[in-house]
């Protein structure tokens, strides 16, 4: 049987369904619209009847701004206050274009609502996942610097001493790298007589010294400290030692320095595979600052230890 083209236009009406035939500015030349409101649309432009979202995209498809002649997109139709999703085929010959649009189902705007509020959870979710990573590395950068660092002096420990050794030792930048081993003299004095707290300040003020002159410095413990020098001969170092030693004169009359040291040139650094290896180095820097202790204890004269002893000018 033959379906006239009156029933094939009454067909879509029934269902919805809208044709249209536009010229490239987006006039409409046809409508498949059987009322004499749908009608008028003959004539004005095809831009009026989508909302701005879709605008662009239909002008897109319309002026061939696409590779496709024939394809799919979404639009949103407007009607009275509302917009109407639909399903758009077009089909473009040369001059003008047609339209074919298909609302989607009534509840189709719920469940885009839905898809976009599960998408915009999942946006949360995936952000707060970010910010927990981002997070959890901080704390995990937190707690390597504090496994390494002292609590007190905020120097590097002796455990990072190794670790900073080894991998510096791989590196050929250098060709002189020096070990420096210094202790306090008399430093017990000042905690019997002012207190651990004093002593402490003390502890803090020769950290901030070795900070502000040396490559890096580590707390081996107690008054014993260790610092690493790179290319200087040993008169420069010695002469920062003693800069070191007159600024640590200013905070107390008490205590003194004594240290001793060793060297490494890129040679002697291919026989050095293990703890034990740098163990070595220390103790030949440490036997040399307690022979450097027993000098000083000799040819110093003996301090007045009273209250005005020790002194901190902070």
């Amino acid at each position: 049987m033959a379906i006239n083209y009156t029933d094939l236009l009454a067909m879509l009406n029934d269902v919805n369904v809208s044709v249209f035939y536009v010229n490239k500015s987006g006039e409409i030349l046809f409508h498949s619209g059987e009322d004499e409101a749908e009608q008028k649309r003959i004539g004005t432009s095809i831009y009026q009847y989508v909302d701005d979202f879709s605008e662009k995209r239909l002008e897109n498809v319309i002026a061939g701004k696409t590779t496709q002649t024939i394809g799919t997109t979404d639009i949103y139709m407007k009607t009275n206050q509302t917009s109407v999703a639909c399903f758009l085929k077009y089909k473009r010959d040369q001059v003008n274009c047609w339209l074919v649009m298909i609302p989607y189902p009534s509840d189709y705007n719920e469940m885009v609502e839905n898809v976009l509020g599960t998408n915009a959870e999942l946006a949360r979710l995936f952000d707060e996942k970010l910010n927990l990573e981002m997070e959890l590395k901080q704390k995990i950068h937190e707690l390597k610097i504090a496994s390494i660092t002292d609590p007190l002096t905020k120097l590097y420990n002796r455990q990072y001493f190794y670790e900073y050794l080894f991998e510096y030792l791989t590196k050929d930048s250098w060709s002189a790298l020096s070990i420096i081993m210094i202790d306090f003299n008399d430093f017990k004095q000042v905690n019997d007589n002012y207190g651990h707290k004093a002593g402490d300040e003390l502890l803090i003020q020769f950290a901030e010294m070795i900070h502000q002159h040396c490559h890096m410095g580590f707390r081996f413990g107690g008054d014993e400290f260790v610092i690493i020098s790179v290319d200087h001969d040993q008169s420069y170092i010695k002469e920062k030692l003693d800069t070191i030693s007159r600024s640590f004169n200013t905070q107390t009359s008490i205590v003194t320095l004594s240290y001793g040291m060793t060297f490494i040139d890129q040679e002697q650094r291919k026989t050095i595979n293990s703890k034990a290896d740098i163990d070595y180095l220390l103790k030949v820097a440490d036997e040399q600052m307690y022979r450097n202790k027993r000098q000083v204890k000799k040819n110093e004269r003996k301090k007045q230890r009273g209250s005005k002893g020790y002194v901190n000018k902070r």
